[in-house]
């Protein structure tokens, strides 16, 4: 396992969110491919989408760039910069978003979407992290449990440990157990639903926006016919890249979502 130190980013605030419907504001920005990166032009299209009081100022627009940088779809690149999809980024929307001959998925084709966006994310130690710790609690995951799972997680070889004190917090019925919260209570954070909402974007990051995890209550489920797909990503040699929006790093991911041998 790798020894390279994981790093969270706790200050995301845009939910990666392409499953049933891709989110208006990923939309908005999906269909600017090319456009130059303005912030103020691209909120008027976030808005024009309904994007809602969230996009009332142009940090949406940072923040729903960032989310997709994060998972290999966009990057900003040129001078002055222009926003452009990925080669993954360009398929994926393709397939998700509806064109003149109407939209590609449905229910019964998700897996084909969620296999190259599990490659994509494969790539990167945090995420893997993530689908690691997922799958020795029984493919299911609390808001809560994540949140001060991800505080023990320093690398990935931490995760066996981390498991094994979310599996014995479930016995006890304490959650507390598990150890202190990676986002500690504040102001913003005091109520369970402030906690969903913190810990959200880093759920739905390593959940493909949806695209192989399914949403009950508190609860987040690896579907059954993702497990094999995530096995096999966990035990390959990958690169460990550290999550972050360069467009090298998306650029990566993009190649490897578009290499099917890239995962065996």
């Amino acid at each position: 396992m790798s020894g390279r130190q994981l790093v969270w980013r706790t200050n995301l605030r845009a939910n990666l969110i392409l499953w049933p419907e891709v989110a208006p504001n990923i939309a908005a920005l999906a269909q600017s491919d090319g456009e130059p990166y303005d912030e103020e032009a691209l909120l008027d299209k976030i808005s024009s989408f309904g994007g809602g009081k969230e996009a009332s100022d142009t940090r949406s627009v940072r923040n729903t760039f960032e989310i997709m940088a994060l998972s290999g779809l966009a990057m900003r690149e040129g001078s002055p910069p222009r926003l452009r999809l990925t080669g993954h980024g360009s398929s994926l929307f393709s397939f998700l978003l509806p064109g003149e001959a109407g939209r590609f998925a449905v229910e019964g084709n998700r897996r084909l979407a969620a296999e190259y966006v599990i490659r994509a994310l494969s790539v990167v130690l945090e995420y893997r992290a993530i689908w690691a710790l997922w799958r020795q609690c029984g493919n299911v995951l609390t808001n809560e449990e994540l949140n001060r799972g991800m505080a023990r997680l320093d690398v990935v070889a931490s995760v066996p440990e981390a498991a094994s004190s979310i599996r014995k917090a479930r016995a006890m019925n304490d959650p507390t157990a598990i150890g202190p919260r990676l986002y500690e209570e504040t102001k913003f954070t005091t109520t369970p639903n402030d906690q969903r909402k913190a810990i959200n974007p880093l759920f739905l990051l390593a959940g493909g926006g949806r695209l192989f995890v399914k949403m009950e209550d508190d609860r987040r489920i690896i579907e059954e016919w993702a497990v094999g797909l995530i096995d096999q990503a966990l035990i390959q040699d990958l690169p460990d890249l550290i999550a972050g929006t360069s467009p090298d790093t998306a650029q990566l991911m993009s190649d490897y979502a578009c290499a099917p041998q890239a995962v065996i």
